[in-house]
Formats: C-alpha cells, sequence, structure tokens
C-alpha cells in the first residue's frame, strides 16, 4: 500500500513528461476498471489512467475486457487506450502548456526568446527552458537592470557569467579608446592616463562620470571574460566600461 500521491496526476504526468522520463507506452495504465476516474494514476504512481475509455462499453464487454487482460491477452480496447493516451494526456494538462510545469518544455522556446534571451542561453536545454519561464516575469517589470539581468541570468543558468558589476566608485578603470566627445560627456580630463600592469589605466582618482547607461565590467581572472548573454537583456545603449581582470 501507498502513501498519498504529493501531486496531482495531470501535474505528476506534466512533470514526468518534461524529464522525458515517459518514453514509450509503457507508463499507460490498461487496467480495465470502470469506477476509477480518468486521469488518475495507479496506487505505485507508475502508471497513468487517460480517458475511462472501458466506462462506456456495455457490461457484458466490459468482463470480457477485464478476463482477457487477466489472461494477458491484448484486447482492442487496450489498443484504443494506447492510441489515445498521450494525445488525450497533452489535452488534459493544456493548461500547463506555457508555464515552467509544461509537459513540453521546447514549446517555451519561442516564449524565452521573446524575452530576449536567444539559444546562445538557453542552449534549447529543457531544465534551462523551464528554469528562465519561472523566473522572467518577475524580472521583466525591471528590465534594463545590469545587476538584475545578472542575477536573473546566473540564477537560471546556475553558472558564473565570467564577471562582476563595479560600483561607479571603484578605481582602476582601463582606457578604451573612444572620441573626445565619448570622454567629454563623461567629464574625463586630459593628462590623466597612466600604464600600469600592461594596461593604460586612468589615475587613481581621475576616472570619468559613469553616466546612467554605462556599465562597469570586471571580468573574472579564471574566466573568458563577460558573457554576451547579459548583454541581451540590457537597452540597446548600454556601454561595458572595463576594468582589470581580478580575481573570481
Amino acid at each position: 500500500m501507498t502513501g498519498p500521491h504529493l501531486r496531482t496526476a495531470p501535474i505528476e504526468w506534466a512533470w514526468r513528461a518534461a524529464s522525458g522520463s515517459l518514453h514509450g507506452l509503457r507508463w499507460v495504465d490498461l487496467m480495465v476498471e470502470p469506477e476509477r476516474p480518468e486521469f488518475s494514476r495507479s496506487e505505485d504512481g507508475d502508471a497513468f489512467r487517460g480517458p475511462a475509455l472501458d466506462a462506456f462499453l456495455p457490461p457484458p464487454m466490459v468482463e470480457a475486457a477485464a478476463d482477457a487482460s487477466d489472461r494477458g491477452e491484448p484486447t482492442a480496447l487496450d489498443g484504443l487506450a494506447l492510441l489515445l493516451a498521450r494525445a488525450s494526456w497533452m489535452v488534459e494538462t493544456r493548461s500547463l502548456l506555457w508555464t515552467s510545469g509544461t509537459p513540453m518544455p521546447e514549446i517555451l522556446t519561442r516564449l524565452v526568446e521573446s524575452y530576449g534571451i536567444d539559444v546562445e542561453a538557453h542552449r534549447n536545454d529543457p531544465s534551462l527552458l523551464v528554469n528562465l519561464r519561472a523566473q522572467l516575469p518577475t524580472w521583466y517589470p525591471y528590465r534594463g537592470d545590469a545587476h538584475r539581468a545578472m542575477k536573473l541570468l546566473e540564477s537560471a543558468l546556475d553558472e558564473d557569467l565570467g564577471v562582476t558589476i563595479e560600483p561607479d566608485s571603484s578605481d582602476g578603470e582601463a582606457f578604451a579608446c573612444h572620441d573626445a566627445s565619448w570622454w567629454a560627456t563623461r567629464g574625463a580630463a586630459a593628462g590623466t592616463l597612466v600604464i600600469e600592469g600592461g594596461l593604460t589605466r586612468f589615475a587613481p582618482g581621475t576616472e570619468p562620470a559613469c553616466p546612467v547607461e554605462d556599465v562597469r565590467l570586471a571580468p573574472h581572472a579564471d574566466l573568458s571574460g563577460p558573457s554576451r548573454v547579459m548583454f541581451r537583456l540590457l537597452p540597446a545603449w548600454t556601454t561595458p566600461r572595463l576594468l582589470p581582470q581580478r580575481d573570481a
């Protein structure tokens, strides 16, 4: 005798379908029991009963099908149940299709990409698609914020993006070539550059101001540098500002 199931039958079926554990049709419950409700689970939780086809048969046909099942003989009822099983369960769980509990994670590709996260990030990986679908709605009201974009991606993808966002007051920014008007907008003064550690840098205390569209990034020394994935979630006018690599 098993204990109570922790999920309803439709949610459990959707979860198993998404995880890829429902290959073939061995999961279809072929027991002939007209009294059992449709779209339910067996007591051991490993078989799923779809539409109650046996409930629509005359009693003599139900008895004949049950006897054949006891003898291990296939019946037309078994064939019909197997034929309709996956399609009927997909219809039963249709309200979950576009949620993080979907039985078909691949369907979330279009939804996730509509938020600006392309295949470079989700990699068509079912678990990543589900994680992103679960977290994107809470991120969306704060879209455009670099810190929230990084937090979302590192949480959903469960990996280090290889970069730290530094505060505007941090020292040691590396110099990158832009035209004079670009630096003037940021308050850069002439003659404030020094060479240190093989990089041209701004002398301490002379780093130019950081407008709202600028993001100061320090790549981790043990990784290849900032991931382009993060910039997919930032406004197109965002300007990265490079700081020397630091230890992760």
